[in-house]
């Protein structure tokens, strides 16, 4: 028999326990807080032929790199790991994203959004594209200098505490969140098991799917789906849109300032009961 074989699938650290380990960690690595991250045994695998929660940790591959050539010490991971760089934050470090070009491409559940670095044709200049703007809070946009596609893209939870950010290609994530993984070039967020709060899939140099989860602000809630963009609050759908050089692709929320032009698909309502529902009311043009 092939103990190779043998050992390779007792090597595999159970799926729970990962769960455990990323949470302990603040889901980076626990010397700079690094998103993209790979498992440590403290205590060298081939020593102790088991998995320990309390014995594994997360490191990025620098500071993995660097234990494994002997120039980062196993007591200093240890004190790392007693108080992770992200825990010790609240949130996660800053991992830049990599987008450039003249088109862009964003996709909310099945709807489509392009924006390209052509002026605008009104004020003959570039201006920022918002592809989500909700009660006139711009959620989505971009903005093109040079060669480069900057993205910004704020998400807040239910009581408008934002949980997540990404600013000018900057992406930051909270460590508040039952689970977050980054799997390839996917990230997921959960509040619970199977309860996918955000799933976004960054494809550089040019697109980003939001393909699954949910969208908060001032208690209106978006529920997104691979099909589609429901609003939940007012039974509402959004599918199958395509849409290109607009300087608003969706807005949704109380009427529109008369100066907020150009919107390709717009929905407006006037029942603002739920704005008491919500302590911190999130004002216009945040950015």
């Amino acid at each position: 028999m092939d103990n190779s074989c043998n050992e390779q699938v007792t090597r595999e650290i159970p799926a729970e326990m990962k769960r455990t380990i990323r949470k302990r960690c603040g889901f980076g690595c626990v010397v700079c807080g690094h998103p993209i991250y790979e498992y440590h045994h403290m205590i060298e695998w081939s020593i102790v032929k088991e998995h320990k929660e309390e014995e594994i940790t997360l490191l990025c591959d620098n500071h993995h790199k660097q234990v494994h050539k002997n120039l980062l010490p196993t007591s200093i991971v240890r004190k790392f790991n007693s108080k992770p760089y992200n825990l010790d934050r609240g949130e996660s470090s800053p991992m830049p994203l990599y987008f450039q070009g003249s088109l862009f491409k964003v996709i909310i559940g099945n709807n489509e959004y392009i924006a390209d670095d052509s002026p605008e044709p009104i004020f003959n200049e570039k201006v920022p594209s918002c592809l989500l703007m909700i009660d006139m809070v711009p959620i989505i946009y971009i903005k093109f200098e040079d060669d480069q596609i900057l993205l910004t893209i704020k998400l807040y939870d239910k009581n408008n505490k934002l949980v997540l950010r990404i600013i000018d290609n900057e992406l930051i994530y909270s460590t508040g969140h039952w689970d977050i993984t980054f799997i390839k070039n996917r990230l997921t967020l959960l509040e619970g098991k199977r309860q996918i709060t955000l799933g976004i899939e960054f494809s550089p140099p040019s697109q980003v799917h939001v393909y699954n989860g949910k969208i908060f602000l001032n208690g209106l809630e978006l529920n997104i789906t691979r099909h589609d963009l429901k609003i939940v609050n007012y039974n509402g759908v959004v599918r199958d849109n395509h849409i290109r050089r607009s300087k608003i692709g969706l807005y949704i929320g109380i009427e529109p300032h008369p100066g907020l032009m150009g919107a390709a698909f717009t929905i407006i309502y006037t029942d603002l009961t739920r704005r008491h529902k919500v302590n911190n009311w999130i004002p216009p043009f945040t950015e």
